[in-house]
């Protein structure tokens, strides 16, 4: 079974797709979007991340299963990354952050 996760704000309703998560043995546990690089090697996303963070400094976030994310998700959510409206690119996102 796969398992994916969302990095998610309720309070705001912003969202980003943190893709599989991946059990190797060798190196543990990590994400990864696709047949790419692991998420940690993908600076445009980790930007992305750390932006996120910053901007919900004080608010809840949470890193939800797949199921959990479906439940509580409604067309109100802004998909930071994602390729339909509602969301915006993770180019846009970033384009203001110096961090």
């Amino acid at each position: 079974m796969s398992r994916y996760a969302y990095l998610v704000c309720e309070e705001t309703k912003h969202v980003i797709w943190l893709g599989k998560i991946y059990n190797a043995e060798a190196i543990g546990r990590y994400f990864q979007i696709g047949a790419g690089v692991r998420n940690s090697e993908n600076p445009l996303l980790m930007k992305a991340v750390m932006k996120f963070l910053a901007e919900h400094l004080g608010k809840t976030v949470s890193i939800l299963p797949e199921e959990e994310y479906d439940s509580i998700l409604d067309e109100t959510f802004i998909d930071i990354g994602g390729d339909g409206p509602p969301g915006i690119s993770l180019e846009a996102y970033i384009e203001d952050f110096a961090g």
